[in-house]
């Protein structure tokens, strides 16, 4: 794993969004004052990946990371791993309670596919692109500040699990596990085999042998029943066709019993003629009736109309009726106009009354022209009140007298209008029916024509009904005729059918003479004299189908017998064609089984060569799962691995102590000793090293692990391409900082990131790139620097 990339914000002491770029930067150091947030940046590194800080401990404690006074910390990696680019992303929010978790997690390749997509599934992921779990990562790649020496002093089972993880030993564990998966695979696929032999039991070369002889017999059936089947064919359709001569005889029989001369065919003749001839009168008769039916007609029509002469005649009665009514209406004008003129009269007398009156009382008649207020007619003085004054009784009786007097004279003059115009009606129209009839005969005259048009109508009227009479006499006997013809067309017909029925069948009936009457009794006379000779033919002819039936069974009959003694299952009703195709089927059974044994005899061969490979298969797997479940192979190959690493940890350890110690490794304890060229070549334990010595230790291990571990690996172990060393690089002297700088400089020089944290600035000064971290009033910042 290569850093290519880092963003943070809200976590630790970047509160603000911080980046630093690790692109192209092969060797580097984090500098900056105490409490700056250089442990920071590798904390974020820790954290992007496996979702911890070292230093928290508790992998589940994420609330430290936040920053005071922020809900959120976000944190982003771009790393590369084996070539490819990846990016691992976590945010974590604090709770109202203090409390802190991660809500979002996700690690994906940066050309779009996703390893994980939630924290349960991030862990595992990053394990398994890195091969490194957090334990192994902060022991092998970050090495924290209090952590340094954690390899140096490991429990040997410890430091045994870390070498095989890094080492990629468990390979040997994942080949003893596919070895024993292998043998167990190869047991299960021998008992199939073994099975499949045991199906096999009966693919011998004897029975190769039988099933050949069977194919010789179902051979030479076939042969035999395609042999016979034309015969067979031969012997069904000789008999089919003296079965349907039989029937065919039997049928003409049957249509020659069938012709029957009805009674009633003599008769119809005879009928037919009666009904002619009754036919013949009625047409005459009806002819006779419908010529004086037209006689009758035309002597009424050359009367003229009836309808004109009866109009006349009413003219002439309504004439005589109008003239005298007229007479009486001019009396009634007379008489109502003289009583219009004392009507008048008695108006106007009415009237003078009436005026005396009025001028005797006009003061009477002034009241009643006053009003309130208004001035007075006489004296122009506004009226203060209405005198009371009541009228004369004399004036209303004169009142009353005018307007009775005016009603009468009004009644006589409506009345005399009324008379004179109902004469002026009666006159208008005594002169319309004068103009009316005065083309017209005279009454008498009418009333002669009129009698003789009646006359003539009731002549007509009788000469029609003699003429429906006739006619329908005639309809009744026409009737009858086409009921007997219907008749005789049906007794026809039915002498038709029976002889073409006797025709159909290739009968000769006699020829037909055009008489119903004889030609049906000769052809029933010709059908009793052949009855005999056909039932003759017709017994000749079943019993001929019945022996070319026999010996047809007989000799299908055979072939039966020949399949059921081939072991053949033959179907009912037995057929040449059932035969044969039972003959067939069996043939191409035997033929099948036969092949079935000839692969079946190469298959058994084929797996019991096979079985012996599998057995000496799983022998194989056995053992090499045996010898690899053995501890002790995995131990010596960690002894191996620790004794190339102890020598590369010594060269280092010598160079960095000028001298005086270098590694050596106790199998007894399996633990790291420590040799001291100053005093004898002393050899003791690690731990009674002083701080300053046991960091130089722990330095010269990490170092030789970071250098030899591509060597020392398995193929697909995992790479430690980066190293971050977070240790005091304060306690060495000048001389084993100059020999640390320069050990850091070769080893930052090869395909690997290096990084220390440092406060000391001849080691940084050191370093081509620089990172400088300084803390602001709110934030961390991260600058780069390159020398």
């Amino acid at each position: 794993m290569r850093p290519v990339k880092l963003q943070a914000q809200g976590f630790g002491a970047f509160r603000e969004p911080t980046e630093v770029d690790f692109e192209g930067v092969e060797l580097f150091a984090l500098v900056g004052p105490t409490g700056s947030g250089k442990s920071t940046v590798i904390d974020a590194v820790c954290f992007a990946l496996y979702g911890s800080v070292p230093r928290y401990g508790n992998k589940g404690s994420v609330a430290p990371i936040v920053t005071m006074g922020a809900i959120e910390a976000r944190v982003s990696l771009t790393f590369e791993a084996s070539g490819r680019r990846y990016i691992a992303t976590r945010v974590v929010r604090r709770g109202k309670q203090g409390n802190a978790t991660t809500k979002e997690a996700r690690l994906e390749a940066v050309d779009g596919e996703v390893l994980a997509g939630s924290v349960s599934e991030i862990d595992g992921a990053v394990e398994a692109l890195l091969g490194l779990t957090f334990d192994h990562f902060t022991r092998a790649v970050v090495l924290p500040q209090n952590e340094f020496a954690r390899f140096l002093h490991d429990k040997p089972a410890a430091r045994q699990d870390l070498l095989i993880k890094l080492l990629g030993f468990d390979v040997y564990e994942r080949m003893m596990h596919r070895a024993g998966a292998h043998a167990a695979e190869q047991e299960t696929a021998l008992k199939l085999a073994e099975l499949q032999l045991e199906g096999l039991v009966d693919c011998t070369p004897e029975q190769l042998e039988v099933w050949e002889q069977w194919v010789a017999v179902y051979e030479e059936l076939r042969k035999e029943v395609r042999a016979a089947r034309e015969s067979l064919t031969g012997l069904e359709r000789d008999a089919a066709a003296a079965g349907e001569l039989a029937r065919r005889e039997r049928e003409i029989v049957k249509r020659l019993e069938q012709v029957d001369v009805p009674v009633e065919v003599a008769k119809l003749a005879h009928d037919r003629e009666h009904a002619a001839r009754l036919l013949e009168e009625a047409s005459a008769i009806a002819t006779d009736a419908a010529h004086g039916a037209g006689a009758a007609q035309d002597a009424l029509a050359a009367l003229g109309a009836r309808d004109p002469l009866v109009a006349a005649r009413a003219a002439h009665r309504e004439l005589d009726e109008i003239r005298a009514a007229h007479a009486e209406a001019v009396a009634r004008v007379t008489e109502i106009a003289a009583g219009v003129a004392p009507a008048v009269a008695a108006v106007h007398e009415a009237e003078a009354a009436v005026e005396s009156l009025r001028v005797a009382h006009a003061a009477h008649a002034l009241i009643g022209a006053l009003a309130v207020g208004e001035p007075c007619p006489v004296c122009d003085q506004p009226v203060a009140k209405i005198p009371k004054h009541k009228a004369p009784a004399a004036v209303a009786g004169a009142r009353k007298r005018l307007d009775a007097a005016k009603t009468a004279e009004q009644r006589a003059r409506e009345q005399a209008a009324a008379a004179k115009q109902s004469a002026d009606e009666l006159t208008a129209r005594g002169r319309a029916l004068a103009e009316q009839v005065k083309a017209a005969p005279d009454p008498a005259q009418i009333d002669q024509q009129l009698a003789a048009i009646e006359e003539a109508a009731k002549a007509a009227e009788a000469a029609r009904a003699t003429d429906a009479a006739a006619r329908k006499r005639e309809a009744d006997a026409r009737t009858a005729v086409g009921t007997i013809d219907a008749r005789l067309q049906k007794a026809a017909a039915t002498f038709r059918s029976q002889r073409d029925a006797l025709v159909q069948i290739g009968a000769e009936p006699p020829p037909e003479q055009g008489d119903l009457a004889s030609d049906w009794p000769a052809l029933a006379a010709w059908a009793e004299g052949e009855v005999t000779s056909h039932v003759g033919a017709a017994t000749t002819a079943d019993a001929r189908a019945g022996e070319l039936l026999e010996a047809r069974e007989e000799q299908l009959g055979a072939l039966a017998a020949r399949a059921r003694e081939a072991e053949i299952t033959v179907r009912s009703p037995v057929t040449p064609d059932g035969l044969a195709d039972a003959a067939v089927e069996a043939e191409h059974a035997a033929i099948a089984a036969r092949q079935r044994v000839k692969e079946g005899i190469k298959t058994r061969g084929k797996l019991e060569r096979e079985n012996e490979k599998t057995r000496a298969e799983i022998q194989v797997a056995r053992e090499l799962a045996r010898l690899l479940s053995a501890r002790n192979f995995e131990r010596w190959l960690v002894a191996e691995a620790l004794e190339l690493l102890v020598d590369g940890a010594s060269v280092r350890l010598r160079e960095i102590s000028d001298g005086q110690y270098s590694f050596a490794f106790e199998e007894s304890s399996r633990d790291f000793l420590v040799v001291d060229h100053r005093n004898a070549d002393e050899r003791r334990s690690v731990r009674t090293l002083s701080g300053g010595e046991t960091f130089q230790a722990s330095l010269a291990l990490a170092l030789a692990l970071s250098d030899q571990l591509a060597d020392l690996a398995a193929d697909g172990a995992a790479r430690l391409e980066s190293i971050f060393l977070d240790e005091g690089f304060g306690a060495l002297d000048p001389d084993t900082l100059e020999t640390v700088a320069g050990t850091i400089e070769s080893l930052g020089a090869g395909d690997r990131t290096v990084g220390v944290v440092t406060h000391v600035r001849e080691l940084a000064e050191r370093m081509p790139v620089q990172y400088k971290v300084t803390k602001g009033p709110r934030t961390a910042a991260v600058e780069r620097v390159s020398r």
